[in-house]
């Protein structure tokens, strides 16, 4: 724990065999800790632990979280902790959707931050093989944490991989985890246990010990205990024939020799796990001063542990004793535990009903329904499988039975099973009621589109709008925007979805199933080519302050509107829109907000040529590792390109190499279209020029197969020319490029009108021609909010210039283009630059003070007056990340603080 003492973070994993040793290492850290001057917050999870969500973490952090003054409480609950506390803490908030998981996490890693501060803190938590899920993720997150906070995190298991959690082995593989296991005594190590407790151990004794124990230090101390009356007088042979199995087993003889107050009342804590001396006293049907006369007197006799709880000497025994109750004494045991809990324990309660088989009891099966419900509300979808499995297995009355199954898809689609759609299916099959079968409905199809099932998901949607015929206009025009948005994505599919959609002109986007028709008509604007002023006039109708879904960042629906208003160069509007998003997701937690929100920006600054920022927020996204596949695709092929036109080719052929050579079936036809432009721009840019034509290729197939051949959506005729050129194909480069110009002067947007011009004017055979293709490209774009592209037009008409012998003239073009590609922070600079000298200039490189991508975002965010836990909750970084790149920006500007700090200085 030096680490945490020195200021920096360092994670412990604690592995052993029941009884090895690690809770009394664990107190000897946390001791440790404590007296190096470090704060030790500890833990421990229970047997029944695992299905309640956040349990441990609650546990963890409820005593510094209470501890709070009010108004620091207030102000973290303004934060990106606020849905941590609101829900952990307070009770919970009304909310339409309950949070993510990962919204969930993140927010209380921003709370431990706070909680934090700038004391070294070891957190320790023991058994954590029963430890909720939830609790092993947040754990699990803090990796990323850990390199700017004083914190150590220690955390002990057994060692056992089967049946083993995916988050636990997660937490035991992370490499920057020192992982230590705990061996077996040696007969050395049992004699100085065996001193402990004997003045005198005879010759022979502690080989005796090491045989029955097998080395296990509380098995010794165990044994030791059990023989203390014998002390000096016990021989190796006295040994082996106090212990004919195992010591466990002697200690549960020594239980069955106790009175019946006694044995019921260890069962009763066998089956509650730590729990209050009341509780075990209900359960156990004895009055509190027999319970506490039985509770002492197992104290006494090493059974159970001396603590202010009642809970056994260790798990061992806990487990040995709950065996040899009978199995349907257990089960009533347990089903009686989960009635004593339910009025003060929801979790612990539906725990117990876990460990019984079912009865048909309705009420077992309201408890477990409600126990689901309280985790998904928490973020928490994996318990709350687990708990409908069971109340399905109880069973429930017929009439619940849909109800039920559609709870358990839902539950099963949040942790991304692909049983969600059986679930769901059979939850629609037991449904006749048509208003609550158009949900489930839309629920299933969506479900069948995340599987890349699309042709299911259109069928099932296509027969609940036969069903729908004449009824509510509303529920069509929801379900018909669904059927479309998966119809889209089926190349047999498109001309029925585009004549459906067209079918329903005008829509005033008034209600929210007119948007969410309209969002696909935008779409398909987008990909047949309409003129920008069409796209524009729809996207209008579906932009707005509603409070309805398709207006938070969290939508699909929210996305591509935005995303395309980026691509017919609204750029501002766009940063004002995905600011607001990025705030609105902060407040409330959204980590697939700001997903959603960095998505839509990193696009569209890419598109504006404002390099380095498109470069964050694609980091932004693909920082969250809960994003899913299509996030991950979506944010790594963007900034494989987006690094390339920056010039670092390595990393963007890293960042390329995590997508196979195939993309697998079900990869969404967006983030697929991105993957192939991102390989033909990096391949083209590495002189792979025949891997560029190849890629290029892919994604026209991909884009003919959806019946999209339009710039304004994606444009893959671009990437086929500069490689064509290169390898000396002018006629078919000519071609396409006097194609897409076409294309681009039909889709009206003027910054993509001059970007053809000026790449037509690159295969243009005849050099006067050429040379009026780009000064049109360039008067088109001068001006334009598109930089990298003015850059590049005038750079071409520089470049073709020169080659012409107009010497003069060419160098004011170039000596624009340089200016202009450096603030893009574009490599092509580098050869505008070349082609400037060329002309007889030679200029500086720029001063090597300049900030770097990051030190720019973060200077520019403080200068609009956000504190620094804002702009590491808008960056997703951490507070010491933003103050290491302020104090880089003050020095580097020579400034003394960031009221100093200047638009003009940052670019």
């Amino acid at each position: 724990m030096t680490a945490a003492l020195e200021g920096s973070g360092s994670a412990v994993r604690l592995l052993g065999p029941p009884g090895a040793g690690k809770t009394a290492l664990l107190r000897a850290v946390a001791g440790s800790a404590a007296a190096a001057g470090a704060r030790t917050w500890s833990t421990s999870a229970g047997q029944l632990e695992t299905q309640v969500p956040f349990g441990v973490v609650r546990r963890l952090l409820d005593r510094p979280v209470r501890s709070l003054p009010a108004r620091e409480r207030a102000a973290l609950a303004d934060g990106p902790g606020h849905l941590a506390l609101s829900h952990l803490w307070t009770g919970g908030a009304a909310a339409t959707e309950p949070p993510a998981q990962g919204d969930m996490l993140h927010s209380l890693g921003w709370l431990l931050e706070e909680l934090v501060g700038e004391d070294a803190l070891v957190i320790v938590v023991d058994d954590a093989q029963w430890a909720d899920e939830e609790s092993l993720l947040f754990l699990g997150s803090l990796r990323e944490r850990l390199a700017d906070l004083p914190v150590g995190v220690v955390v002990a298991a057994r060692d056992e991989s089967v049946d083993r959690m995916p988050s636990l082995s997660a937490l035991v593989a992370d490499r920057d985890a020192v992982v230590l296991r705990l061996a077996p005594l040696t007969g050395d190590g049992v004699s100085t246990l065996l001193a402990e407790h004997w003045s005198q151990v005879p010759d022979g004794t502690a080989e005796a010990v090491l045989e029955v124990t097998g080395g296990n230090p509380f098995l010794v101390h165990a044994l030791a205990d059990a023989l203390t009356n014998a002390t000096a007088h016990v021989d190796p042979d006295e040994v082996r024939a106090a212990v004919p199995d195992s010591v466990v087993d002697l200690m549960v003889s020594r239980l069955a020799a106790l009175p019946t107050d006694e044995q019921v009342l260890a069962r009763a804590v066998a089956v509650l796990d730590t729990t209050a001396l009341a509780e075990a006293a209900a359960l156990a049907e004895l009055d509190a001063d027999r319970a506490a006369v039985a509770a002492d007197r197992l104290r006494r006799v090493g059974i159970f542990a001396h603590t202010p709880e009642l809970c056994f000497r260790h798990t061992l025994l806990r487990s040995a004793v709950h065996a040899l109750i009978g199995p349907d004494t257990r089960a009533t045991l347990h089903r009686s535990a989960a009635h004593l809990l339910a009025s003060s324990d929801t979790a612990r309660a539906a725990a117990h009903l876990i460990e019984a088989p079912g009865t048909a009891d309705p009420w077992s099966v309201a408890l477990l329904r409600a126990a689901a419900g309280d985790a998904v509300a928490l973020g928490a979808p994996q318990p709350a499988v687990a708990l409908l499995l069971r109340a399905l297995a109880e069973p429930p009355a017929a009439e619940q039975q849909a109800d039920l199954l559609s709870e358990l898809g839902l539950a099963q689609m949040r942790t991304f099973d692909p049983a969600s759609i059986t679930t769901l299916g059979d939850a629609l099959a037991h449904t006749t009621e048509p208003a609550a079968r158009v949900p489930r409905a839309l629920i299933l199809g969506a479900a069948y589109a995340f599987a890349g099932r699309h042709d299911e998901g259109a069928a099932l949607l296509d027969g609940v709008l036969t069903e729908l015929a004449g009824a509510d206009r509303e529920a069509i025009l929801t379900v018909t925007a669904a059927w479309a948005a998966i119809a889209l994505l089926i190349p047999a599919r498109v001309p029925e979805a585009r004549r459906r959609l067209a079918e329903l002109p005008d829509l005033a986007g008034r209600t929210p199933g007119e948007r969410l028709v309209i969002v696909q008509q935008i779409n398909v604007a987008a990909g047949s080519n309409q003129p920008r002023s069409a796209i524009h006039a729809l996207i209008d109708r579906v932009i707005g302050d509603w409070g309805t879904p398709e207006q938070f960042p969290e939508s699909g629906d929210w996305v591509w509107p935005r995303l395309l208003l980026g691509r017919i160069g609204e750029y501002d509007t766009v940063r004002r829109i995905t600011d607001a998003g990025l705030a609105q997701s902060e407040s409330t937690g959204s980590v697939v907000g700001m997903i959603a929100a960095s998505f839509v920006r990193a696009l569209t600054e890419y598109d504006a040529g404002d390099l380095a920022t498109a470069e964050l927020h694609y980091r932004a996204m693909v920082s969250h590792h809960d994003g899913g596949l299509l996030i991950q695709t979506l944010g790594h092929a963007g900034l494989a390109e987006t690094l390339a036109r920056q010039g670092r080719l390595d990393d963007a052929r890293t960042v390329l190499s995590r997508f196979p050579d195939v993309l697998p079936p079900g990869t969404a036809s967006t983030a697929a279209a991105l993957v192939w432009e991102a390989r033909a721009f990096v391949a083209n840019s590495l002189g792979d020029h025949h891997g560029a034509l190849a890629a290029a290729e892919s994604l026209h197939l991909l884009l003919d197969g959806l019946g999209a051949d339009s710039p304004t959506w994606i444009g893959w005729r671009p990437l086929a020319i500069e490689p064509l050129r290169a390898i000396g194909r002018l006629p078919e480069a000519r071609i396409l490029a006097t194609e897409h110009l076409a294309l681009c002067e039909a889709g009206e947007v003027p910054h993509l009108i001059g970007e053809a011009r000026a790449l037509l004017a690159t295969v243009t055979a005849d050099p006067a021609d050429a040379v009026d293709l780009a000064r049109s490209a360039v008067t088109l774009l001068e001006g334009s909010a598109s930089r990298f592209r003015s850059g590049w037009a005038t750079l071409t008409l520089g470049s073709l210039l020169r080659r012409q012998g107009h010497k003069l003239e060419s160098r004011e073009h170039l000596r624009v283009a340089v200016d202009t590609l450096l603030d893009c922070g574009a490599a092509l600079a580098s050869f505008a630059e070349q082609e400037l000298a060329a002309t007889g200039v030679r200029i500086t490189r720029a001063d090597p003070r300049r900030l770097t991508p990051s030190e720019i975002r973060v200077a520019e965010l403080a200068a609009t007056g956000l504190n620094n836990r804002d702009i590491a909750a808008r960056l997703h970084v951490t507070r010491k990340t933003v103050e290491t790149h302020l104090s880089a920006v003050y020095r580097k500007l020579d400034i003394s603080g960031r009221d100093a700090i200047s638009a003009e200085d940052l670019h």
